[in-house]
């Protein structure tokens, strides 16, 4: 007969828990296993931290931001918009007859919707109006209130640089009203995808020109090099790139003013790319200079 001795453990089940700890606290590889894995644990924590902090914060300071409506900002605009005015009309040859609106928030729609945490001035050509998101702006002489928005939103422009854009694209709409034609830019239902690029193009291209003439800051650091080579490169995902619009618009309109003038933003509001000069863009900007040169295009009287 076969006998099997069975050995059974008569302690209680609170000290063999306790041999069993002792044993693996002892064990160097168990011991270097936890170390590991507090390791890990400490830096899963800290990651979600920095997550927080670098992803989080800024988009809530933002948010924040875009809805507060900065007495600063708005002082420095009432008191130097003449002063800026006059700057643009010596360094790019030009006369406002007239003066745009200016609010110092965004529409609301706008804020409500969160678009107006990445923009720093919008003009609705409608109205004759430009938005400022003084909130989001920097004084030209920044007080420790303006270093504290860069900080925590990582996104913060300069008042002046904004003006200077947002009135070029004033002018450009006032340019339009003075000779009865349409606001501008237009834009009309059932708009193809390559006319809205070639209108955004130009009209972002002349208001970066407007900010870089007044500011001295005209180097073109965009090439010919960069230019897209399918239509699909002016977008990133469902929005536009951004890079492309305003770097390569402002490489777009350059040659063209510089050589003509009002004369060369006219023709280029009126004569945008088209998709088929998207991806020609020497061909177009040389078309478009010849035809300056070739026919005489009557300026209003006061431009």
């Amino acid at each position: 007969m076969l006998v099997l001795r069975v050995i059974t453990c008569t302690r209680p089940l609170s000290y063999r828990v306790k041999s069993l700890y002792i044993f693996l606290s002892q064990n160097r590889s168990v011991k270097r296993a936890i170390r590991t894995i507090k390791i890990a644990l400490l830096g899963a924590a800290v990651g979600a931290g920095l997550y927080f902090a670098v992803e989080a914060t800024p988009k809530a300071s933002r948010y924040l931001l875009c809805h507060y409506k900065d007495d600063e900002i708005e002082e420095y605009v009432n008191e130097n918009l003449e002063e800026i005015i006059a700057q643009q009309e010596e360094a790019l040859g030009i006369h406002y007859l007239t003066r745009p609106t200016i609010f110092f928030q965004l529409p609301l729609e706008w804020r409500i919707d969160g678009n107006a945490m990445y923009a720093a001035g919008l003009y609705r050509p409608e109205v004759n109006t430009i938005y400022l998101n003084s909130g989001m702006l920097s004084h030209p002489a920044p007080d420790v209130g303006d270093l504290l928005a860069m900080t925590f939103t990582g996104l913060t422009n300069n008042v002046r640089d904004t003006l200077n854009h947002e009135l070029g694209h004033f002018y450009c709409d006032y340019l339009s009203e003075t000779m009865k034609m349409r606001d501008w830019p237009a834009s009309y239902p059932g708009m193809s995808i390559g006319d809205a690029i070639g209108i955004r193009l130009v009209s972002e291209g002349i208001a970066e020109y407007f900010e870089r003439k007044s500011t001295g800051n005209e180097e073109d650091h965009f090439s010919d090099a960069d230019w897209p080579k399918t239509i699909d490169d002016f977008s990133t995902g469902q929005d536009v790139n951004v890079d492309v619009i305003y770097h390569g618009g402002y490489h777009l309109v350059k040659p063209i003013i510089d050589k003509q003038g009002t004369r060369g933003i006219l023709y280029l509001m009126y004569f945008p790319p088209k998709k088929y000069d998207l991806l020609q863009l020497p061909k177009y900007q040389q078309v478009l200079l010849q035809q300056i040169e070739e026919e005489k295009f009557k300026m209003p009287h006061g431009l």
